[in-house]
């Protein structure tokens, strides 16, 4: 097999070490930060004299002032940057306090983390200021994470000559988008609960992209361009549910797909395998639901498709490209 291709992602080498990720969230937060890309020097006190040696611990600063990795990735990646962040202060809240529990009693973890309230998908059936208030803050950090990691993943979708992609819980469509970038004839249709659609509509129209309000778990799937979808796409979807809810998903989405057409799944593996910087405790809280690439193969020769394919590309972890086409 050959060697799974690793793309480091600019952002993480600042969120590695865990006193450099709180100096930087901490940093940005004050405004230091912004005052440096300005020109300006870091804070002449003694506060400011500690931050400043955790952030040039961190690769932030070096001689006082912003390295020029740092201010690339803050002028091209701020948002992701932001973002990831955010999340991972969240996440290390959850496991400073509950270690105990996420490893040994998951749904109390579920029932007390800072992080599993914010993914209330509950709060996203309805399109009210209130609902898309607040599904927005999960939306935006799934949107961040696609936009870093679409441009590595998306060239391994078994996608040519597809037609009509339909991705389900493809958020705000950065993927989709991606996807439509690198195959000119391709329309696509993202199928995602009404807040997240209202969220996704926000951004510039793309005249091969639509966005369908509805949930996965119904059997009320949209077409795409008055056809039945050529492919069906489940990108880093199907690990938020059991394994009921997977099967009965999978099965609609055979029948669903027109006939020699693939349906594809993206997915991180299992956890762990090598280095475990600060960074990673943003996956440790979901490393219970990732399942390993045999179970998808599994699940597709079940229900009778052919030509399985898997591909593999290593980011923060290792993510598995499963495949199989409708005979």
């Amino acid at each position: 097999m050959p060697d799974t291709p690793t793309t480091p992602l600019p952002e993480d080498a600042f969120l590695d070490q865990f006193l450099g990720a709180m100096a930087l969230d901490l940093a940005l937060r004050q405004g230091v930060i912004d005052r440096l890309l300005a020109g300006d020097a870091m804070p002449q006190t003694k506060g400011g004299a500690i931050l400043g040696q955790m952030l040039t611990a961190s690769g932030v600063l070096a001689d006082g002032a912003l390295t020029p990795a740092f201010v690339t990735v803050m002028t091209e990646r701020r948002a992701i940057l932001e973002q990831k962040l955010r999340f991972l202060c969240l996440a290390a809240r959850d496991v400073v306090h509950d270690l105990d529990d996420l490893l040994g009693d998951l749904p109390k973890f579920m029932g007390n983390s800072e992080t599993f309230a914010l993914f209330r998908y509950d709060k996203a059936m309805q399109t009210d200021a209130d609902s898309i208030a607040a599904t927005r803050p999960w939306v935006e950090y799934v949107t961040a994470l696609s936009h870093a990691e679409a441009p590595v993943l998306a060239p391994h979708f078994p996608l040519t000559g597809v037609a009509r992609l339909l991705e389900v819980g493809g958020n705000t469509g950065v993927i989709a988008r991606e996807a439509l970038r690198l195959h000119t004839g391709l329309h696509a249709a993202v199928l995602d609960l009404p807040a997240v659609c209202a969220i996704g509509r926000e951004n510039r129209a793309h005249p091969r992209l639509t966005f369908v309000a509805g949930d996965a778990r119904t059997p009320d799937w949209p077409q795409v361009m008055g056809k039945n979808p050529d492919a069906v796409l489940f990108k880093s979807v199907l690990h938020d549910w059991p394994d009921p809810h997977v099967n009965a998903m999978l099965d609609r989405a055979v029948a669903h797909l027109a006939p020699g057409g693939r349906i594809i799944i993206c997915e991180r593996g299992a956890f762990g395998g090598g280095s475990m910087p600060f960074s990673m405790t943003a996956n440790l809280v979901f490393a219970p639901f990732y399942r390993p690439p045999e179970f998808y193969q599994a699940a597709f020769a079940a229900r009778g498709l052919t030509d399985i394919t898997q591909s593999d590309v290593d980011m923060d972890m290792r993510f598995h490209i499963v495949s199989g086409r409708k005979p």
